[in-house]
């Protein structure tokens, strides 16, 4: 074999290696990276999953929080319902003792009479007298409504 052959060959033998080198280096940067890249798309597959959960998360809390909404409007109601309920036992209240009042006025009016009535018989029986017993029990009659309606306002407070 020629010379020039052999030098040529050897040049183009140590091209081939140098190229060889060169494609080896570029084989392991790339599979390099490829690690890389798939550490990173394993990253962002995790990534997706927790940000799935956290979606999940804020959906049940707001499945939540509509439900808190609800209960509180529904006690809300029962609040102005019972206050409105409590304002009409006030007012029932100051009815029954605006009557009692009233008859109070009358049966101090009524003892005044029968002190009266009373002092004039002076030695005479009371019970002989049926104007004086006759006028208690008109008295005691008048005075039925307005205990039935103590009585409907204490069973309502107690109802409350």
């Amino acid at each position: 074999m020629p010379r020039n052959l052999i030098v040529e060959l050897r040049q183009a033998l140590a091209f081939v290696r140098n190229i060889d080198q060169r494609l080896q280096r570029a084989i392991r940067e790339l599979n390099h990276q490829a690690r890389g890249a798939r550490a990173a798309q394993q990253n962002a597959d995790r990534a997706f999953l927790n940000a799935q959960e956290k979606v999940r998360e804020c959906e049940e809390m707001q499945t939540a929080l509509k439900k808190l909404e609800q209960e509180c409007d529904e006690t809300k109601e029962q609040y102005l319902e019972m206050k409105t309920n409590l304002k009409n036992l006030i007012e029932t209240y100051d009815e029954a003792k605006e009557q009692c009042e009233l008859k109070a006025e009358k049966l101090k009016g009524l003892l005044d009479v029968m002190r009266n009535l009373m002092e004039e018989l002076a030695g005479e029986s009371i019970l002989e007298d049926g104007n004086v017993l006759d006028e208690l029990s008109k008295e005691h009659e008048k005075l039925r409504p307005l205990r039935a309606c103590l009585q409907k306002f204490v069973d309502k407070v107690k109802s409350v």
